[in-house]
């Protein structure tokens, strides 16, 4: 059976969708059937509202919605809180009657075991006189202490008022037939109005009570044994109960067994209970109930033949029990009324365990026997179990539903019969037009036990057109005879079953079936048999099981949101392996969507068969869920398509016959549309309301819009009304609401905020314009006319009127009246113009004018792009001799409003305009010369110069030139040698002066500080500057150079020669290596480095420094490298070293020529020794070119 999970308008708006196949009233698979199931539903739940339960039905529940076992309901007063002076002692009859005629005494409080003496006679009434309920309503409470009282034959009866009795923790033996207390003889409406209630009672002898209009309670643990005789434990004397075979143990309207009460009802030979027309017995939550009817196998009649009897209504709560044991061949259970019900809920469990009925059928005889139009319903995991043994030969049927009847077993519920016998029956049999169905069952269970007659069924439908209907149900077969674990057939899934029969015979070729299998199928409707055996066996037992649910829930919240997936994507859980179906169904107004559903449905389509729910292929496949965990599913929409709100999402999940259905409407999550507004209004006017600030809205929800609006966080209602009175533009955020809800239906609409303008003005009627700007050189050529058709188009100019929030165009009536005195002769300048809109061509109350700027410019006037700045320049010259000498000289002379740039800044919006600072703009002077320094001259030329002021669309920018002329030149004086190259190290000096200027160089001292530098380099002067001391300057620069000669000279000579200490020991001395106090060098820096010749001269032979006249004559001598050496002597002077410089500079003798042995020497000869001591002497160097 398909579960549904959206409401009931909901789905019924799906049936006509989606696909169906039962044309047939009572097809349980059919989808209306469904809604009527919920509905019946419904009005189960009216009915339990209509029942006879002084209670609500309203109990504790456990997580998983059950009752607690151990909850218990009690209707045990609390004597403890009544007043004594409300309670009396009972210990005998006097006492009793006493406190019944005091109307002040509530609590009978028994304090002693006691016996009511009468005769064994009739019954002995005590009847209540007005006296003693003279309000009309009267509680009394018997408490018994637990006490023991043998009432015999009294009767306590109600005549007038309405009694509320309750006998509680009391055992009481009693033989009147109406019971210890009744309200039987007050009138209807007392009776109805009254109360009896059994709490804690143990009751032996009579029938307990009869109440046909009086409600009755029990609680706690009550028990009462009817019999036609007891013994009382107060002398030992039996006493017969009145009119015995005439009584049962209740003979009720409404009664309840309160939760967690435990009633034993025992009867002999008569039945048991008898359930008046028109009452309900509700047994209720964990309520255990039992009829027992074995105490005899007679068979006498009386008033009541049945063990329950139920001419009204029984209805079992929530985990209830009920036993029902008979060993009399009559009906354990008979709803004998049209409309009569027994309803066993969800699970309560009513067990019936007949024996020894051999009976055939009857109107009392079948062990269960429903009337016409009864109805017996077990509900969701509610237990029937139905045991008829030992019925011999017997015919009756165990189970005879009367026409119209109704049987019923709900989802999970179960239902088992068996019976014994030789006898020619039917398990369950069905009247004319009597319904057997059953769906989703957790057990059907019909079987034989033993070897049953030939002609028996298990099931039997009244003439030749009955049926009945088993939906999703797992089915096992025992063939006749087969009495094993194993069945003989055993098919699965099996769904949408309807069976035909002819009274016991089914009509195989007639039978609707269906299963994923299309082999299972084919075989159970060949072999199927509920009946005798026809060409195919006949039916030991038939068991129907439970198949698992199919369940499926969405993941996703679907909305319209196109760049959300869930506006394209479906997807949720289900059985691991379910068919999953999905199906769209557009709001009104939109767009029909395509889903493919291409995956072949499990369930084969026959010849004949319409496509349906179960064989129409599907969407998708449920993926994965192993060990417990469910599948899941997704499909996306193809083609580029969307979900619209409100539109429906139906998943149909199917697996084995059973299927679940879940809807989802999609959501609204597409803000709404819509476009500013810019109202106008005058100073004063009452503020707009935000609908006013909003244009053209629009939703993508195909609905009818039901757009709000709200004024958003930046603005309240109050912050617009403030600025109702501030003229100018105003901006104002709105926000407009569609009408989206939530999954719950409840508002949660989508906003979008919009920002419109607020225009407040000083008038309804005004004129207005923009300043502009034109070139003197456009409008010199125009006429006036022409000129005035400018100014209205350049100026944008504009005439309204305000009505309701928008401005009515009045720009065709304008005409300038005032011109200013701009003309088109006018070359630069600001002139303010009149506009205006006469009131006699407008049509509004009066004229309306205003002024506007006018800017005419020359072409040394450049405006920014908004025109809100305007930089005049011009381009200047400026001789090299006056260029400034600072930066910020040079920026004043750009400035300089008579000889330079003259320039000009105006700010010309807003109107009016004004003169700004020129040192405001920016001046570039990176592209002109460098301040002027003393001693340079400024390049001539013509240099740009940019200038501007501003940022973005207010930047204005102009490039002047300013052009420097030549008044300065220089005398460029070089230094060079013979050969015409730089002096090494030396530069050029350079003087600047005016053109024709002479210069005496030889005044200049920069000239002189080189000239002195040249020197210390050895030059020598060979040619000065023709008119040194009247060099000219001339245009184009003038050039002189001093000529130079380099020289040949000895750089440097050793001071010192020290040839060091000797010792003299009649031997000659030599001294290869005397020490040079410094080297000696030649510099020469020639043009032409060639040859030279250094000679060397003794000028005075070493000499005793103690005596002048003791010398060494021939003693210093130059060896050069060979065997000879020279002998320097006081004659003509040696050459000692011919060389040349590769580079121009010093030449380092000792350290390049005298090596290797070579260079001076000291060499005395032992003869020439004559006195020791220091010796001194004196070389002369030369040096000389070589030819």
């Amino acid at each position: 059976m398909k579960k549904i999970k959206i409401s009931l308008v909901l789905l019924a708006g799906l049936v006509s969708a989606v696909y169906l196949y039962q044309t047939s009233e009572i097809k349980a698979n059919d989808e209306s059937n469904r809604i009527s199931e919920e509905v019946d539903g419904s009005k189960g739940v009216e009915l339990d509202a209509k029942s006879a339960s002084l209670l609500a039905d309203e109990y504790p529940r456990d997580e998983n919605g059950d009752i607690p076992l151990d909850y218990k309901e009690s209707a045990e007063v609390d004597t403890t809180k009544i007043p004594a002076s409300q309670i009396k002692d009972i210990r005998n009859d006097a006492d009793l009657q006493a406190a019944f005629k005091d109307p002040n005494i509530v609590v009978f409080n028994i304090v002693a075991d006691f016996a009511i003496t009468e005769s064994t006679g009739d019954a002995n009434y005590v009847t209540s006189s007005a006296a003693w309920n003279p309000t009309g309503n009267r509680t009394i409470v018997i408490e018994g202490n637990n006490h023991i009282v043998d009432f015999r034959g009294r009767a306590f009866r109600t005549s007038n008022g309405a009694w509320d009795i309750t006998l509680q923790n009391l055992t009481m033996y009693s033989r009147h037939y109406y019971g210890v207390v009744t309200t039987r003889f007050a009138t209807t409406a007392n009776q109805n109005l009254s109360t009896i209630t059994y709490h804690n009672i143990q009751h032996t002898g009579s029938q307990l009570l009869r109440a046909d209009d009086t409600p009755v309670k029990f609680s706690g643990n009550v028990s009462t044994s009817l019999v036609a005789s007891y013994v009382s434990p107060f002398g030992g004397a039996a006493f017969a109960t009145q009119s015995f075979t005439t009584q049962q143990n209740l003979e009720v309207g409404n009664a309840v067994a309160l939760a967690g009460t435990t009633l034993k009802l025992v009867a002999g030979n008569v039945g048991s209970t008898d359930i008046k027309a028109g009452g309900t017995f509700e047994v209720s939550p964990n309520a255990n109930v039992t009829i027992d009817n074995t105490a005899s196998t007679g068979t006498t009649t009386g008033e009541l033949a049945e063990a329950l009897l139920i001419s009204g209504n029984l209805d079992m709560k929530e985990q209830s029990k009920l036993l029902v044991k008979t060993v009399r061949p009559y009906s354990a259970v008979h709803l004998a009324s049209a409309g009569s019900f027994l309803k066993i809920a969800r699970k309560a469990n009513l067990d019936i365990n007949a024996l020894a009925n051999t009976q055939n059928d009857g109107a009392n005889r079948n062990v269960i026997r429903l009337g016409t139009s009864a109805m017996l319903s077990v509900g969701e995991e509610g237990k029937l179990s139905v045991s008829s043994t030992y019925t011999g030969a017997g015919t009756g049927s165990i189970i005879y539903a009367d026409n119209s009847a109704t049987f019923t077993v709900a989802k999970k519920g179960t239902f088992s019969v068996e019976s014994d016998g030789t006898g020619s029956k039917s398990l369950v049999r069905m009247g004319t037009n009597a319904k057997f169905q059953f769906s989703d069952a957790e057990q059907v269970d019909m079987k034989f036990i033993g070897t049953p007659n030939a002609a028996s069924s298990l099931v039997e439908m009244s003439g030749s057109a009955g049926y009945f209907d088993v939906d999703v149900q797992r089915v096992k077969q025992w063939n006749r005879g087969s009495l094993g674990e194993e069945p003989s057939y055993d098919w699965s899934p099996m769904f949408g079953m309807r069976l035909p029969y002819s009274a016991r015979v089914i009509n195989n070729g007639s039978i609707q079936a269906r299963s994923t299998s299309s082999a299972v199928r084919t075989n159970f409707m060949n072999y199927f048999n509920t009946g005798p055996t026809k060409g195919i066996s006949g039916a030991q037992r038939i068991l129907f099981e439970y198949i698992p649910d199919v369940d499926v829930s969405f993941d996703s919240v679907s909305n319209d949101l196109i760049t959300d997936i869930s506006s394209t994507t479906v997807k949720g859980v289900t059985n691991p392996d379910a068919y999953v179906r999905i199906s769209y169904y557009p709001p009104a107004n939109g767009k029909q969507i395509t889903i493919e559903n291409t995956i072949p449905s499990p369930v084969e389509k026959l010849p004949g068969e319409v496509w349906d729910n179960q064989n129409s292929p599907f969407t998708v496949k449920g993926v994965g869920g192993v060990g417990g965990v469910a599948a899941t599913y997704s499909y996306t929409l193809p083609n580029n398509q969307h979900f619209e709100a409100g539109g429906i999402i139906a998943v149909y999940a199917f697996k084995e016959g059973k299927d679940a259905m879940i809807g989802q409407i999609v959501l609204d999550k597409t803000p709404p549309t819509g476009e500013s507004v810019e109202y106008h209004a005058k100073s004063g006017d009452t503020a707009p309301t935000p609908d006013k600030l909003v244009k053209n809205p629009a939703d993508t929800n195909p609905a009818t819009p039901a757009f709000k609006y709200e004024f958003a966080e930046e603005n309240s209602a109050a912050d617009i009304a403030s600025l109702m009175s501030e003229q100018g533009e105003h901006d104002i955020y709105v926000y407009l609401l569609d009408g989206a809800t939530d999954t719950a239906g409840k508002p949660v609409p989508n906003r979008t905020k919009i920002k419109s303008k607020l225009v407040i003005h000083d008038s309804a009627d005004f004129i207005e314009g923009n300043p502009i700007t034109a070139k003197s050189s456009e409008i010199k050529t125009m006429t006036q006319k022409e000129l005035s058709d400018l100014i209205l188009q350049r100026s944008k100019a504009v005439a309204s009127s305000i009505k309701d929030g928008r401005l009515v165009d009045l720009t065709d009536n304008i005409e300038i009246t005032d011109f200013g005195g701009l003309s088109v002769a006018s070359t630069e300048g600001v002139f303010t113009v009149h506009l205006t809109v006469k009131a006699s061509t407008a049509g509004i109350p009066a004229d309306i004018s205003a002024p506007i700027q006018v800017f005419i410019q020359n072409d040394d006037t450049e405006i920014s792009k908004d025109e809100k700045y305007a930089l005049s320049a011009y381009n200047f010259n400026v001789a090299a001799k006056d260029y400034p000498t600072t930066a910020e000289g040079i920026l004043s002379m750009i400035r300089d409003q008579e000889t330079g740039g003259k320039l000009q800044l105006k700010q010309l919006l807003p109107a009016p305009a004004v003169d700004m600072d020129i040192s405001e703009i920016q001046i570039d002077t990176s592209n002109l010369p460098a301040p002027k320094t003393a001693g340079a001259t400024v390049p001539a030329g013509t240099y740009s110069v940019p200038l501007s002021y501003g940022l973005g669309d207010s930047a204005v920018t102009k490039t002047i030139n300013v052009t420097v002329i030549k008044s300065e030149d220089q005398i460029m004086i070089d230094f060079v040698d013979e050969k015409g190259q730089p002096i090494p190290d030396i530069t050029s000096v350079t003087i600047i002066g005016n053109i024709g200027d002479k210069v005496n160089l030889k005044e200049n001292k920069d000239i002189q500080t080189t000239l002195e530098s040249i020197f210390a380099k050895r030059y020598v002067l060979d040619q000065a500057p023709v008119d040194e001391d009247a060099v000219e300057i001339k245009e184009g620069g003038t050039k002189v150079k001093y000529v130079f000669k380099g020289t040949l000279s000895i750089a440097s000579i050793p001071n010192k020669i020290d040839f060091g200490l000797n010792k003299f020991k009649d031997k000659n001395v030599r001294v290869e290596s005397p020490n040079f106090e410094q080297p000696l060098t030649v510099w020469d820096n020639r043009a032409n480095l060639t040859n030279w010749t250094l000679t060397a001269k003794v000028t005075k032979v070493l000499t005793n420094i103690g005596d002048e006249k003791t010398k060494l004559p021939d003693a210093i001598r130059y060896n050069d490298g060979t065997d000879n050496e020279i002998i320097l002597g006081l004659d003509d002077p040696q050459p000692i070293v011919n060389n040349h410089h590769t580079t121009a500079g010093l030449f380092d003798v000792n350290a390049n020529v005298w090596k290797d042995n070579k260079g001076l020497k000291l060499d005395v000869k032992a003869i020439d020794i004559i006195k020791l001591g220091e010796y001194q002497g004196e070389i002369t160097w030369e040096i000389a070119e070589t030819p």
